[in-house]
C-alpha cells in the first residue's frame, strides 16, 4: 500500500491545494460577473450614453441653426436686391450677390432670372412713412 498515491501526505497536500485554487478561480468568476448586475455601475453606462446622445443632438442642432440661419440671410439678400420697380437693376444687384459668392443657385434659377429679368418677381418699393400705403 505504500505505492498508493491517497496515502500520501504530499499527495494529498496538493489535492487540497489544487481544491483551494479551484475555489478561488470560481470566487474570481462569479465577482467578474457581479459587476455587470451592479446597479452603479449600469447607471454610469446610462449616464455615459445619455451624455453621448447629448452632444450629438447638440452638434446636430448647431449645424441646422447655422443652415438655416445662411438661409435666412440669402433669403434676406433676395428680397432686397429685388425691393426695386426696375427689373434689369434687381437683375443687376441678383448677378453681383450671385459673383460674389453672397447666394448659392445649384439649380440654375436666378441665372435664369438674370438672363430673363422681366420674370424676376420684384418686391415694391415703399414710402418710408408712418402711413401704411394705400390699396
Amino acid at each position: 500500500m505504500a505505492d498508493d498515491p491517497l496515502s500520501n501526505p504530499e499527495f494529498r497536500f496538493r489535492q487540497r491545494e489544487l481544491d483551494l485554487k479551484e475555489r478561488e478561480i470560481a470566487t474570481k468568476e462569479r465577482e467578474q460577473g457581479r459587476w455587470l448586475r451592479n446597479p452603479v455601475f449600469v447607471g454610469l453606462i446610462a449616464t455615459a450614453l445619455g451624455l453621448c446622445g447629448n452632444a450629438y443632438v447638440t452638434w446636430y442642432q448647431n449645424i441646422k441653426t447655422e443652415e438655416l440661419a445662411h438661409k435666412r440671410f440669402q433669403y434676406e439678400l433676395l428680397e432686397e436686391a429685388t425691393k426695386t420697380d426696375d427689373t434689369k437693376v434687381a437683375a443687376a444687384r441678383l448677378e453681383m450677390l450671385l459673383s460674389f459668392g453672397f447666394i448659392e443657385d445649384p439649380n440654375g434659377r436666378i441665372r435664369y432670372l438674370i438672363q430673363n429679368p422681366n420674370q424676376i418677381p420684384l418686391v415694391p418699393e415703399h414710402n418710408h412713412t408712418d402711413k401704411p400705403p394705400r390699396p
